[in-house]
């Protein structure tokens, strides 16, 4: 990957920015009709490093992400990733089918940039979050299929998260992701739930 210049650099936080604006305010816009505003549900920061070097911090990349609940079953979810050399945006439309349970079963329909924000990339898959019974702790993941993708078309994740107070978490898993997908990463990170 090309380093970036200062002005490519700021170009990309500013449409990131606005991307994750109209997000929110789409959603907004949204909920109008049932005078309901969309709700931050939960933010995320996470690092990952390779699971082939893990004998040092060398951190791959950091990921920040926010997760808006537009209806009962509709929830809206951006990333923003940063490798070292670029700032990728993920925008993920969630459709929870468990609505009233305790375990999250969603639909998930990605857009996912690539080489910074130069295109586009579509998936469909699916994740959860799943609550042991009697347990602190639960369990995640997901699994996402990529159309347009010459190889490694999958990305997955899983893991665990842990309570560290009554909306905070910290989060440990193991997966790739749409820019290294042949890359297995360690991801760490805290989660708070609002």
């Amino acid at each position: 990957m090309k380093p970036l210049n200062h002005v490519k650099k700021l170009l990309i936080v500013k449409t990131a920015v606005l991307l994750i604006l109209f997000a929110f305010l789409a959603g907004n816009q949204l909920q109008a009709q049932e005078r309901q505003p969309a709700r931050l549900e939960r933010l995320n920061y996470s690092i990952n490093t390779d699971t082939a070097d893990i004998t040092s911090l060398d951190i791959e990349a950091i990921t920040f992400g926010l997760e808006f609940k537009l209806t009962d079953i509709n929830y809206l979810e951006t990333s923003l990733r940063y490798d070292n050399d670029d700032l990728d945006l993920q925008g993920t439309w969630l459709i929870d089918f468990t609505e009233d349970t305790p375990h999250d079963m969603r639909l998930r329909l990605n857009l996912s940039s690539e080489d910074g924000l130069d295109s586009f990339e579509p998936a469909l898959g699916v994740g959860g979050r799943f609550p042991r019974e009697g347990r602190e702790h639960y369990f995640f993941g997901h699994l996402d299929y990529y159309f347009d993708v010459s190889s490694s078309s999958l990305v997955y994740n899983g893991g665990v998260g842990y309570p560290l107070t009554y909306n905070s978490n910290i989060k440990l898993s193991i997966g790739n992701a749409f820019w290294d997908r042949d890359d297995h990463q360690l991801n760490f990170g805290m989660e708070i739930e609002f």
